[in-house]
């Protein structure tokens, strides 16, 4: 079996939620850090019959005055995280390149004339 025993969900939206949980084992688990709408239909019996665990995660609970800190401390160098800046006319190789692990991205920027 080469499916996953782990999804990590990041979006929240409904359908990418549901394609994580088909796309893992049984007895798997998906882990939706993606904050999506108040209300979502996810498949419930696919979950019971395989087993599969859906753990959820607030992924902004009290993580921004600890990052600002970080950020005004020094700690953290904002500017070089962004690895890699492209006109909005070349966005294509924008994606190419944070698709490309050789090309050491950790943070692809699109820009437009406005931005420049």
């Amino acid at each position: 079996d080469v499916r996953p025993r782990i999804a990590l969900e990041c979006t929240g939206v409904e359908s990418s939620v549901s394609t994580a949980i088909y796309s893992v084992k049984f007895g798997g688990k998906v882990f939706v850090i993606g904050v999506g709408k108040p209300n979502a239909t996810v498949p419930f019996m696919r979950l019971s019959t395989q087993e599969i665990d859906l753990q959820f995660q607030y992924r902004y609970s009290n993580t921004w005055p600890r990052a600002i800190r970080l950020v005004e401390d020094g700690v953290i160098d904002m500017a070089s995280l962004v690895t890699h800046r492209f006109d909005l006319q070349d966005a294509v190789k924008a994606f190419e390149t944070s698709g490309d692990i050789k090309s050491g991205a950790i943070k692809v920027m699109i820009q437009n004339e406005m931005d420049s």
